[in-house]
């Protein structure tokens, strides 16, 4: 257990977490200062973990902040009520997948295809960095330090990356996204004297990262 910085784009200027009943997830509310097509605005929001209107996509967590979600009875182009992020650059996930950004203009966006489910709202990156890995009883500051194989074990993930590099996985189906649940071995980094590992999602897609774990080769050992 340890603490997590979350980092919005804005500022954070007061938080409240309410209990939930029935062990569903504290409720945490946040008055949030934001600057909007270059004027101050504060809003008050919430941390929404799911939404019944994901359903038909391969997780229902939101993966941006300060999110609307559009559903539209036919396939459309356009994204409406976004008034609140008029002049912001928004990450876009339609029908499953990341579409890339848009600018908000008028209140809304258009993309080049059509699709009938939307979320819609500001980027942030998750970014998580190791402590340097030592060996009960054995001095290791200051030796080079190499991972010869290391695994992450993950739930229910989408892409990611792993010491700067995207973590590769098994070709999906055709069309489809199919979040990763287990242990995923991935290339080993070169030598140093930290042995740090960092492990990033830098996409709108859900990343739970639930262990580190490899072979760790020290100085001469």
């Amino acid at each position: 257990i340890g603490f997590t910085r979350f980092v919005t784009d804005g500022e954070f200027e007061s938080v409240a977490v309410i209990p939930q009943t029935g062990g569903a997830p504290d409720q945490v509310w946040c008055v949030v200062k934001r600057t909007i097509n270059g004027q101050t605005k504060r809003y008050v929001e919430f941390f929404e973990t799911t939404s019944s209107e994901f359903a038909s996509r391969a997780w229902t967590s939101f993966q941006t902040d300060s999110a609307i979600v559009y559903v539209s009875a036919t396939p459309t182009t356009s994204v409406p009520g976004l008034s609140h992020l008029e002049g912001c650059t928004v990450d876009v996930v339609a029908d499953g997948s990341y579409r890339g950004t848009k600018v908000v203009s008028m209140g809304s966006i258009t993309i080049d295809e059509e699709y009938s489910s939307f979320e819609v709202g500001l980027h942030y990156n998750s970014r998580g960095v190791t402590m340097r890995p030592t060996i009960p009883g054995v001095v290791t500051e200051g030796l080079q330090r190499s991972w010869n194989a290391l695994y992450l074990r993950m739930k229910d993930t989408i892409g990611g990356r792993l010491n700067g590099r995207p973590i590769q996985y098994k070709p999906s189906p055709l069309s489809t996204l199919v979040p990763f649940t287990g242990d995923h071995k991935v290339t080993g980094g070169g030598w140093d004297s930290e042995g740090r590992v960092t492990f990033e999602q830098t996409e709108p897609y859900p990343m739970t990262v639930l262990a580190i774990f490899g072979t760790l080769s020290v100085g001469d050992h």
